[in-house]
């Protein structure tokens, strides 16, 4: 009877956890004269993923990937459909800015991966020529708000 109770009380922890890696949650995110809604990727799975396979991505909307810790987090292209823009920041504040990034052409190979120097605790993927349209610069303060 123990074993059965132990047996049912694994399967729906098990169960939880798989319900919270499926759960997606939204920030705004305020950045220079706009504000994203932004797809939140904080699980392995998630970043892995990233906005690979989308066939678009509206002007006002975007990906970010939140980590633990600052560290340099590369960043790669796989099966990316269009052009993006990386924000890196720390601390809520932009350190690195990557502009029209490309995706794939060589659909044979290895997509190269993307990074910058500077440590980040979070990355925003935006549609490409939202940085420049938006006049988004080092320096610049990020406020989050959650969405849902």
């Amino acid at each position: 009877m123990k074993r059965i109770v132990f047996i049912l009380l694994l399967v729906l922890l098990i169960s939880s956890l798989v319900q919270a890696e499926s759960i997606t949650r939204f920030f705004y995110a305020e950045i220079g004269r706009e504000t994203y809604l932004l797809e939140v990727a904080d699980t392995w799975k998630k970043r892995q993923q990233g906005l690979s396979n989308r066939e678009s991505l509206g002007r006002d909307t975007g990906m970010v990937f939140v980590f633990d810790q600052p560290a340099n987090y590369s960043f790669w292209m796989h099966q990316m459909l269009f052009p993006l823009d990386f924000i890196y920041i720390k601390e809520d504040k932009v350190v690195a800015l990557k502009e029209k990034v490309p995706p794939p052409t060589d659909t044979k190979g290895v997509p190269r991966a993307l990074s910058v120097k500077e440590p980040a605790d979070k990355i925003i993927e935006l549609y490409a020529g939202e940085i420049k349209n938006n006049g988004i610069k080092i320096g610049d303060l990020i406020t989050f708000k959650p969405a849902n």
